[in-house]
This record gives structure tokens, C-alpha cells and sequence, in this order.
């Protein structure tokens, strides 16, 4: 015989139990979770060959719009940093008044700063969505890297090379974490080499970008190529950071 479930809130004998939960200590679910709640109703209905074809048609839209912006502000990352070495083969050393080994300290500067950023960031991105700290951090240091054309002595471009490295150091580690969180692990390899792939093609065409801008804009409103090249690299980078 089933048994008939008592809810009222009293026992059998008539007497009211004094610990028996109210229909208004009964916790009410919200919209939100009533939305989640369908969907995972909707998934489970799912055939097996709807759920793949599903995991497919996400795969693509990641593929279209996450994977590119990476791949775009990652090209970026490495050509900003890159570009005072490409300065060189201008009048950067000239203007900047730098003496012998300056230049070397300059790089290892930028190491340091980012080496430092590296265990804070990889902890703060947890903590805050990568969709906005990623994009964040890349405007930040191509506003840097654009403010390297106010230097004018090693001292300067010493400081602004540090923090250059401290804002640059989160976009590596993110993306990858970033993608980790959305692709499986047989998605996953493929994806950091493609992503990889951007600073491959930044090595091989950054040179040939500096050289353009050195054979074009060196002098235009007074000012010499290499801080052409710092002020449109850092433009370009920004541009894509706020649309990311």
C-alpha cells in the first residue's frame, strides 16, 4: 500500500509539530535558476548525435571569435615588446642618449617586470572575468608602449620598460587559461599552437614592418621613424584591445 506524505505540518493524532517547516521557510528558486534549470532539461533530452553536433557548432563559434582576438592582441604583445630592438636600427640610440650597455638593461628591465606580474596575474585572473582583464591589461600597454616616444633618456625608458613588462605579462598565461576553460583536451593543442603561431609570424614580419615605417615616416610633424613606429604599433594594438 503507498504511503500518503504528510505536509501539513502536523502528526497523524491531530497535534501540531512545532519544528515542521512553513510553506514560507521553503527556499523559492529564482528566475535565473529556473532558466538554468530548463536547459539542463533541454541538454539532457538531447540525443547523442544532437549533443555532438551541439559541441561542434560551439567549437566553431570559439573558433571564429574567441581564438582570433587571442591570436590578434598575442602578434600584438610580442611586436610592442620587440619594437625597441627594431628602433635601434634607427635613431633611437641617438635621441635617447644612451650610452654602452643602456640598451641591454633596457631589455633585462622589461624581463623583470614581467617575471614579477607573473604569479600575481595568474592568480588575479581567476578572480575576475577574462573577458574584460585581458582587454584591459593589452590597452594598457599599448598606451605604454606608444609613451615610449616622450623618453628621452635611459632613465625614462628604463621605467616605462618596467612597467611595460608588468602589463604585458598577464596575456600569455590568460589566454591559455582562458581557452583551457572552453575547449576540451583533445581541442585544447591545437588551439595554443595556432595561438602560438601569431608570435611566429610577428618574429618573421616585424622587421619588415619597422623597415616600411622607417623608409615612409621617418620625419613627418618632427618626429623620427622609430617613434612612428612606437605610436601606430600601439595605436594598432589598442584599436584591437577595445574591440576584443
Amino acid at each position: 500500500m503507498s504511503e500518503i506524505r504528510n505536509t501539513s505540518g502536523a502528526d497523524p493524532n491531530g497535534e501540531k509539530e512545532e519544528n515542521a517547516p512553513t510553506l514560507t521557510q521553503v527556499p523559492s528558486i529564482t528566475k535565473a535558476e529556473t532558466g538554468v534549470i530548463a536547459d539542463i532539461n533541454h541538454v539532457a533530452r538531447l540525443g547523442m548525435e544532437n549533443t555532438k553536433e551541439l559541441e561542434k557548432r560551439i567549437v566553431r563559434k570559439l573558433d571564429m571569435w574567441m581564438l582570433p582576438q587571442l591570436w590578434i592582441l598575442y602578434m600584438f604583445n610580442y611586436l610592442n615588446r620587440n619594437n625597441i630592438a627594431q628602433a635601434r636600427l634607427n635613431t633611437f640610440n641617438e635621441d635617447l642618449n644612451l650610452k654602452d650597455g643602456d640598451y641591454q638593461t633596457a631589455v633585462a628591465i622589461l624581463t623583470v617586470g614581467y617575471m614579477v606580474a607573473q604569479l600575481p596575474s595568474n592568480m588575479l585572473i581567476t578572480r575576475v572575468r577574462p573577458s574584460i582583464y585581458l582587454p584591459a591589461a593589452a590597452f594598457i600597454w599599448s598606451a605604454i608602449s606608444a609613451l615610449t616616444v616622450v623618453c628621452t633618456s635611459a632613465g625614462g625608458l628604463w621605467a616605462v620598460q618596467f612597467v611595460l613588462g608588468i602589463v604585458e605579462a598577464p596575456l600569455f598565461p590568460g589566454a591559455v587559461f582562458l581557452m583551457s576553460c572552453w575547449y576540451t583536451r583533445r581541442e585544447f593543442a591545437l588551439r595554443v599552437a595556432l595561438l602560438y603561431s601569431g608570435l611566429v609570424l610577428a618574429q618573421a614580419f616585424s622587421g619588415l614592418i619597422a623597415a616600411g615605417v622607417f623608409a615612409g615616416l621617418d620625419g613627418p610633424m618632427g618626429l623620427a621613424g622609430w617613434k612612428w613606429l612606437f605610436i601606430l604599433e600601439g595605436a594598432a594594438s589598442g584599436f584591437f584591445a577595445i574591440t576584443a
